[in-house]
C-alpha cells in the first residue's frame, strides 16, 4: 500500500508544523509513503521545526507573492503528480490536505478500510482534507480551475462527485451543510478553526475574489446558494438526515462545459460526454 500526501501551504509555517506534527501521529509511517509540501510563499522557504516526517518541499516560484491562492489549480498539481497515471497509479491513495488541519490519532488505518468502500472521501471544512483513490478521478474527473481563489471550487467538485460517483464518495463538510454518505468517524478535528475563523490576513484579502468564483459556479450549473449549501448546519449534524444535491436539484446538469486541461491525465476519465467536457479529441 502507497499513499502519497501534498500539504499546501502559503506563508504560515506555524500553521503547517501543527498539521505535520499532528499527522506524524496519524499511522502514515506504518505504510509506504511520500509526503510533499506546495509551497505557494515564494519570498519565505518553509521551516519543519521537529517535524520528524520525510518531506518534499516544492516551491512555487512562479506564484507571485501577492497572489491570493488557487487551490483548484494546486488539488490538480497534487493528484497528477500522486497517480501520473490512472491507469497504473504511482499510489494506491492520495490525500490532500491544506496546511492548517489538525489530524486525530491513528486515522490512517481507518482512512484505508473507508477506501475500499468510497474512491473520494472529504471531511472538515470545505476542501481542507480529501482523500482519493484513482477510481475517483476515472468517474468524476479533476477539479475545475475556473474557480480561481480559494472559494467555490470545492461546492462544485463535491455536487460532481455526488453526481458522478454517487455511491463512492463520500463528503463530510456539515460546517458548509454539505454531507453526502455520512462517515462516523473523525479523522481531523472539527474544532480546529478555518483560516476564515482565524481572520487569516490572506485567507480574507483571498475573499476580495469570492464573488468571481461564485459566479462561475452559477454560470456552470444555473444554482444559486441552494448548490452551496445542500441543507442543514452542524448543530444538526448528529441528529439530522442532510439532503444531497440531487435531491435538492434532482435535475441538476452542468450548463457549461467542463473544459479539458491535462489531456495526458484525463484522457482516462470515464464517459467525458456525459460530463459535458470538451472532448480532447478532435470531432468531425
Amino acid at each position: 500500500m502507497k499513499i502519497k500526501a501534498y500539504f499546501v501551504t502559503y506563508d504560515n509555517d506555524l500553521e503547517l508544523n501543527k498539521t505535520l506534527k499532528t499527522f506524524e501521529k496519524s499511522g502514515i509511517k506504518n505504510y509506504n509513503y511520500e509526503i510533499t509540501i506546495i509551497n505557494n510563499f515564494k519570498e519565505a522557504s518553509v521551516l519543519l521545526d521537529d517535524v520528524k516526517l520525510k518531506c518534499k518541499i516544492i516551491n512555487n516560484e512562479t506564484r507571485p507573492t501577492f497572489s491570493t491562492g488557487h487551490l483548484a489549480r494546486n488539488w490538480n498539481e497534487c493528484l497528477i503528480d500522486g497517480f501520473k497515471d490512472l491507469d497504473n497509479p504511482d499510489a494506491d491513495i492520495v490525500i490532500l490536505s491544506q496546511n492548517d488541519v489538525e489530524y486525530n490519532e491513528d486515522v490512517i488505518d481507518t482512512l484505508v478500510e473507508y477506501h475500499k468502500k468510497y474512491s473520494f472521501i472529504s471531511y472538515g471544512c470545505g476542501d481542507a482534507f480529501h482523500s482519493y483513490t484513482p477510481d475517483a478521478i476515472k468517474s468524476t474527473g479533476l477539479w475545475d480551475e475556473r474557480f480561481c481563489n480559494i472559494g467555490w471550487q470545492d461546492c462544485d467538485y463535491f455536487i460532481r462527485q455526488v453526481i458522478y460517483n454517487k455511491e463512492n464518495s463520500s463528503v463530510n463538510d456539515p460546517l458548509h451543510y454539505r454531507v453526502h454518505n455520512k462517515i462516523e468517524f473523525d479523522f481531523v478535528d472539527f474544532e480546529k478553526h478555518s483560516g476564515f475563523v482565524r481572520k487569516d490576513p490572506h485567507h480574507i484579502k483571498s475573499m476580495e475574489h469570492h464573488n468571481t468564483s461564485m459566479n462561475v459556479f452559477i454560470k456552470k450549473w444555473g444554482l444559486g446558494m441552494p448548490g452551496m449549501h445542500w441543507g442543514g448546519g452542524l448543530k444538526e449534524y448528529s441528529d439530522k438526515r442532510f439532503k444531497t444535491a440531487l435531491e435538492i436539484t434532482p435535475d441538476v446538469v452542468v450548463k457549461s462545459p467542463q473544459w479539458i486541461m491535462y489531456p495526458f491525465f484525463e484522457c482516462k476519465i470515464k464517459n467525458l460526454k456525459d460530463k459535458n467536457y470538451i472532448n480532447y479529441e478532435t470531432e468531425d
